[in-house]
């Protein structure tokens, strides 16, 4: 049995030769998931939150078929820190309309709410939750109004060196972000001066503007030379390495 095999195996509490204790067999347990876990869903999951970068659709078709609730998800730093009480009704009001029943599903931050989230947008999105068709009657006029910050994107034709961009939620407070911006450290370190390393924090306003310039789908991302090369999922020391040496 594998080191991944035995903490599952102990995790679902199933009795193994290395994990005898185990006192309920069979029961599984539940998992909070960070990156990209949709093409990963089994029947035999049980999902309870879903963060950002999981098809919710797909994920609670499964879950449902088990009785299992799931969670997820309001973005948390475009939404919930940056943007207006409005913004946060009318996104949850938005994301249970896409939901075929609300039967089993809990309207939940993405993950950690940012220290600085305005109150009044944590209770805007409780209200929407609690009474949809009110908020929904109630927002059927408004329209978000658009993130006016001008960002300039790098020269990636002409680079003196390869750049590695590291598009995170935030490093230091997001587990996912911090493996990412890991390996992209180590890379780094490997290839010293022949590379330039960059962070962007979607926590900063001026971040969101970056990444929507560039068309970043998910988070954790590492680009180089403006191009996706590992979206919500954190690549091993080799894989980043190859892909560096093919631009060198």
């Amino acid at each position: 049995m594998t080191p991944k095999e035995l903490l599952f195996a102990t995790l679902r509490h199933e009795a193994t030769p290395r994990a005898p204790w185990a006192p309920f067999s069979g029961i599984h347990s539940g998992f909070l998931t960070g990156a990209d876990a949709t093409r990963i869903l089994t029947d035999e999951d049980a999902l309870v939150e879903a963060l950002l970068a999981v098809n919710r659709l797909a994920a609670k078709a499964i879950t449902d078929r088990y009785n299992v609730v799931i969670g997820g998800n309001i973005p948390l730093t475009s939404i919930m820190l940056h943007g207006t009480q409005q913004d946060n009704m009318k996104y949850v009001v938005d994301l249970l309309d896409q939901l075929p029943e609300y039967r089993n599903f809990i309207v939940a931050p993405g993950c950690d709410m940012p220290y600085s989230v305005p109150v009044e947008n944590a209770i805007g999105a409780a209200q929407a939750a609690l009474e949809p068709e009110s908020v929904r009657k109630m927002l059927e006029n408004y329209v978000s109004a658009p993130l006016d910050i001008n960002v300039q994107l790098p020269d990636y034709a002409h680079l003196p060196r390869p750049l590695v961009e590291v598009f995170t939620l935030d490093s230091a407070s997001c587990a996912a972000c911090t493996y990412m911006m890991g390996a992209a450290a180590a890379a780094k370190e490997q290839f010293g001066d022949t590379i330039d390393m960059v962070e962007y924090k979607f926590t900063q306003k001026e971040n969101i503007a970056r990444f929507r310039k560039m068309g970043v789908k998910k988070l954790p991302s590492i680009y180089i030379n403006g191009q996706p090369k590992f979206s919500s999922i954190i690549p091993s020391r080799e894989e980043l390495e190859d892909a560096i040496r093919e631009i060198l």
